[in-house]
């Protein structure tokens, strides 16, 4: 049977760990978790999956070269492929997919840059990977803008925005929604270095901001080597810090809402609204888009399946307020942090033009073969928007502008061209009752 793993389990040998730490900090922009033994062990392991030929090496290769033709960091996998061919390793790796989100999807993500920067490791394994992919994990990152990043798409089961609740808080979740309202693409400052005001002293390690909150650093650098040097009364003692702007590290981030559609139930199937749901506004949730490859993915209209990580802000943070009295509220809003989207709406128009049109003019024979010869004309007229009763003169008017208008002059002389106002023919616009 495939093995179970725990977060808890003990540390492994120091080298193993020495060789993912560095690059496992790389993905601490902005949420910052801690490498522990289990992490070490969980991306040998994933390391294992990415190099198999029969499981995760198809997986990785059409990332990495999807990854390369966008130009981003991301890499971006269809979760059904995924989660098959992740089984027969880890029995449970769905279950620690939706529990752990951030922790799993940082394990795959370390693992892959580890096995594509080890190329020429002891495992002769590596080397059949595609010699682009062979590079250090810095010669990567730097060539895609960042580190790694594992992009789900298509993640199931979907969920209606009805169950997301607190109890889904921290948990992986898949919606199905249209899209309402899509913000602008701002800068979202992950990381930037700051320099004491006092003595000009500035931090080795760049200053990162978790949750994209603003956090200046709280005390000098130097005021740990001072007060070490000066047996613990030494060290600058100022507050005041400077940003070093050409040194902060942004990346693209984007605000989207999604609102739930007509046909989606609160068990996330097809079918009527539930009975709780008559009557009210439809519900809606905000999606945050962070990187390049998810910012400007949709419009308004668009449908899209949205998996991500339920998160939670305060109400009076939200509506812009952040003043000490806001920030005791306990009162806080769900929207959902995106590891992927996948966008129906322009999948689907990117299919066969030639398959729709078949298609489309098949329908159009079948029903124009139901009417009789001497009822079409009338079909047609009836079928020009329907939603507005009588008005039969004025729509054929403008069926006849729109098929039968010709260029050039009648053998009469008299024009016959659609004059562009349901004029045709010469007709001088009166009603005329007799039309139908």
């Amino acid at each position: 049977t495939s093995p179970r793993f725990d977060c808890t389990m003990s540390a492994p040998p120091s080298p193993e760990l020495e060789r993912v730490e560095p690059v496992w900090r790389r993905h601490d922009a902005r949420l910052a978790l801690p490498c522990t033994g289990s992490d070490v062990e969980v991306i040998s392991i994933f390391e294992a999956f990415w190099l198999d030929p029969a499981l995760g090496r198809p997986l990785l290769k059409r990332g990495l070269a999807r990854r390369r033709v966008r130009g981003a960091a991301d890499v971006t996998l269809d979760y059904a492929a995924l989660a098959s061919a992740m089984r027969p390793v880890v029995s449970d790796f769905e279950d620690l997919l939706f529990g752990q989100p951030h922790r799993v999807l940082r394990q795959l993500a370390v693992a892959a840059e580890l096995t594509c920067s080890n190329a020429d490791d002891e495992r002769g394994t590596r080397r059949s990977l595609p010699s682009s992919s062979s590079s250090t994990a810095t010669a990567v990152a730097a060539a895609a803008g960042g580190p790694l990043t594992i992009r789900l798409e298509r993640v199931a089961p979907e969920m209606a925005l009805a169950n997301l609740r607190a109890s889904t808080i921290g948990r992986l979740a898949s919606v199905r929604a249209s899209v309402t309202r899509v913000g602008p693409v701002k800068p979202l400052v992950e990381a930037a270095t700051f320099r004491c005001a006092k003595c000009g002293c500035v931090a080795d390690a760049p200053k990162t901001f978790e949750d994209g909150v603003y956090e200046p650093p709280t005390r000098c650098p130097s005021a740990a080597v001072g007060a070490e040097d000066d047996g613990g009364s030494g060290g600058c003692k100022s507050r005041s810090f400077e940003l070093d702007r050409r040194s902060a590290r942004t990346v693209d981030v984007q605000r989207i809402r999604i609102q739930q559609r007509y046909d989606q139930t609160a068990s996330g199937g097809g079918g009527a609204p539930p009975e709780d749901d008559a009557g009210r506004m439809p519900r809606t949730l905000d999606v945050e888009l962070v990187g390049s490859n998810l910012v400007e993915s949709c419009v308004p209209g668009d449908v899209v399946i949205v998996s991500g990580v339920v998160r939670s802000l305060n109400a009076d943070v939200a509506s812009g307020r952040h003043d000490r009295r806001a920030l005791q509220k306990s009162v806080f809003l769900l929207y959902l942090e995106a590891v992927g989207l996948y966008n129906v709406t322009r999948r689907d128009s990117t299919s066969s033009d030639d398959e729709r049109s078949s298609s489309r003019l098949a329908l159009v024979r079948e029903l124009v073969a139901s009417i009789p010869v001497e009822r079409r004309a009338a079909a047609l007229v009836h079928s020009l928007c329907p939603s507005i009763l009588g008005q039969l003169p004025a729509k054929l008017g403008l069926l006849l502008g729109l098929f039968s208008g010709r260029g050039g002059l009648a053998s009469g002389g008299d024009d016959e061209v659609d004059h562009g106002d349901g004029r045709v023919g010469g007709d001088d616009g009166e009603d005329d009752d007799d039309a139908e």
